[in-house]
């Protein structure tokens, strides 16, 4: 496996605001990794982005590389390469990191898998001339404009390209960058969360997989995962939901 990293510095030009833009349907030109992978034995370059170098020096590209490595390697899918870095989400701001990986995909006949649809592009015209936060959708136009940069690669993401990014991402991607406000999230979505996974984490840490393999498979922190693990109240609730479900 061939790593790369680098780091861009880019100065955005000053733009009047323009009006809204409708969002367009990330599903037309990005797929699902899990489906487009299950379909045949695609080879696969692996692309990681921050978008500051503060978060860079934080780790979390370290971060982000390792799970979506784990995410792979439980499918026992080896990529070809990796390319991570510092970058803007403009797809209009210069992408030198994301056009190698493209190159070195078409090159050898890959496909280009990222962590989550905004680690390939987030909007700019959606947000009014400005990029809003993690979980702006771009539009067609901009779709359109990726999809013109990839050349013919297939494009997929380990979450599902119409979904937003998960709350560690999101966690993560702020992770040493004060700057900007958290998307927020509804009431409760802790407790449904838990609900939801823990009982899938349980079985498979009973199958042998390591908590970070499971983290990077359920897109929650290995910190989540320890605690849900180690709680005795966890123990009792994920049997009661077993029981349920069976």
């Amino acid at each position: 496996m061939i790593s790369f990293g680098t780091s861009q510095t880019f100065q955005r030009k000053r733009v009047s605001a323009r009006p809204r833009l409708q969002p367009g349907d990330a599903a037309k030109y990005i797929a699902p990794a899990a489906a487009l992978l299950a379909c045949a034995d695609w080879q696969v370059v692996l692309y990681v982005r921050v978008s500051t170098q503060q978060q860079a020096d934080g780790g979390n590209i370290d971060d982000a590389k390792a799970e979506a490595l784990a995410w792979l390697r439980a499918r026992s899918i080896e990529p070809l390469a990796v390319f991570a870095g510092v970058e803007s989400s403009d797809i209009g701001g210069g992408r030198f990191i994301l056009r190698d990986a493209l190159d070195f995909a078409r090159q050898h006949g890959a496909i280009l898998v990222a962590p989550s649809r905004c680690r390939l592009l987030r909007s700019y015209l959606c947000g009014g001339g400005k990029i809003r936060n993690e979980i702006e959708p771009p539009n067609d136009g901009e779709y359109r404009m990726l999809r013109r940069m990839a050349n013919g690669v297939p494009l997929a993401t380990i979450i599902p390209p119409n979904e937003p990014a998960r709350a560690s991402q999101i966690a993560r991607g702020q992770k040493g960058d004060k700057g900007g406000r958290p998307p927020k999230l509804e009431p409760g979505w802790k407790k449904r969360r838990r609900e939801e996974l823990a009982p899938r984490a349980l079985a498979l840490i009973e199958q042998g997989k390591s908590q970070r393999g499971i983290a990077a498979e359920l897109a929650v922190p290995v910190s989540t995962i320890r605690d849900w693990l180690g709680a005795r109240a966890f123990c009792a609730e994920a049997e009661e939901l077993n029981d349920e479900w069976a």
